[in-house]
């Protein structure tokens, strides 16, 4: 074979996931293997990993839940910068909509 694709279907720490573990790097001696799918398995003599970076979704689903623009939520255009008393000391620090995001929750609600 050229390559290998695979994906880890299993847990870290399991004996799935320690076998299938144990095969893919022994493949990466002898060919270029490409892991897909999941974002948890990590093995750094994998030649690459194709697939979605499950965080980045979170953080953009956060930010489509809180009400900013879709079109901004998915790249489609700049991300618009906005101003926030960050620390409520009173001063107004500037900040890109896409890095930070609060979600703040009524006591009871946690209950």
């Amino acid at each position: 074979a050229d390559a290998l694709v695979v994906t880890v279907p299993f847990a870290a720490g399991t004996e799935q996931y320690a076998k299938l573990d144990a095969a893919i790097s022994d493949c990466t001696r002898r060919i270029p293997v490409i892991t897909t799918n999941t974002d948890t398995y990590h093995n750094s003599a994998a030649y690459l990993y194709v697939g979605s970076s499950n965080y980045d979704m979170g953080q953009r689903c956060g930010r489509a839940v809180l009400g900013e623009s879709l079109d901004a939520v998915i790249g489609r255009i700049a991300e618009p910068k906005g101003v926030i008393d960050a620390d409520g000391d009173g001063t107004i620090e500037e900040f890109e909509k896409n890095r930070h995001f609060w979600v703040y929750w009524a006591a009871e609600e946690l209950e």
